[in-house]
């Protein structure tokens, strides 16, 4: 099982990136942005300038990712408007739960227009 985590740095280099979509990656289960950068520990707010964001990620599709058990690293994208999930057979939930402090999530997904679900036997809860 392959685990993919994102460096602070990383995710603040794809500043323009609109559309995400991952699919066929049968390996992958998990994929992390990693809040702690140079030895500082970060916790996530929806007010924290500091922290990594896809500011301007707004479509995210997920195809066929059998191994894929959950979607948490979206709390990353405050302006995600499109969101499908399809042929994920592993997946339980979408936003689970996790290490990391979330101050408030009451803007989650607060934008989302589009939500497609297809193929998701295990789904336990979004």
């Amino acid at each position: 099982m392959i685990s993919l985590e994102l460096s602070p740095s990383c995710v603040q280099a794809m500043v323009h990136l609109e559309t995400l979509q991952i699919s066929s990656c049968d390996d992958l289960n998990d994929v992390k942005i990693n809040a702690e950068d140079k030895g500082k520990r970060g916790f996530i707010s929806r007010y924290n300038m500091f922290l990594p964001k896809f500011c301007k990620l707004h479509e995210v599709h997920i195809i066929s990712c059998s191994k894929l058990l959950n979607l948490t690293w979206l709390i990353y994208a405050p302006c995600l408007q499109s969101l499908a999930v399809s042929a994920c057979e592993s997946m339980e939930e979408v936003i689970g739960a996790s290490d990391t402090v979330v101050e408030d999530n009451s803007g989650l997904f607060s934008r989302l227009t589009t939500l497609q679900l297809e193929n998701l036997p295990k789904l336990k809860s979004i």
